[in-house]
């Protein structure tokens, strides 16, 4: 099941999919497939995204997010570069990512 809301420090930030005409209804161009707005604090995805490419694009936005909980300032070339590295590193490494968050005690 594709989460619903996700936390930035210590911010919800519901996590939907919507149409492609909800998406340029609200201001995205006809090609995007995902976005995240720091002023509502919400991440949107494409619905039509197959399941490997919506988590992909979800954890793209997620990284926008961070960026906009902590203004760090990063562009889309740099937040694609960290997204991409971040998500294959995870997708690679699961055991130690549970690990991780085991060790965390933030494991569900």
């Amino acid at each position: 099941m594709r989460p619903t809301v996700v936390f930035i420090a210590g911010v919800a930030w519901p996590v939907t999919s919507i149409t492609r005409n909800e998406m340029i209804v609200e201001g995205n161009t006809p090609t995007s497939i995902g976005y995240s707005n720091g002023h509502n604090n919400t991440i949107r995805y494409l619905d039509a995204l197959s399941p490997d490419r919506a988590a992909s694009v979800i954890f793209h936005e997620i990284i926008h997010s961070v960026e906009s909980e902590y203004g760090v300032g990063l562009d889309e070339k740099q937040v694609t570069a960290l997204a991409s590295g971040l998500f294959e590193c995870m997708r690679n490494n699961k055991e130690f990512f549970r690990w991780l968050m085991e060790e965390t005690g933030r494991a569900s």
